[in-house]
């Protein structure tokens, strides 16, 4: 594994953990966004977000990065 590729998988690491602690925080903490429908919102592609970079980091996705 290349030095490029080696870094481009740390952050994708903490990226998608990145992602995921902002969509506990916001899920947890209702106060930090008191607009329902945006902070909803922003839990939901906090997560969907969080899959996709952990899929990438776990390269189960069918394409070449």
């Amino acid at each position: 594994m290349n030095l490029t590729r080696t870094v481009y998988k740390i952050a994708q690491a903490v990226g998608s953990g990145g992602t995921l602690f902002l969509g506990l925080w916001l899920l947890t903490h209702p106060y930090f966004e008191p607009n329902e429908l945006i902070r909803w919102g922003e839990i939901v592609v906090s997560f969907i977000a969080s899959a996709v970079l952990g899929a990438d980091f776990l390269d189960l996705n069918p394409e070449e990065d």
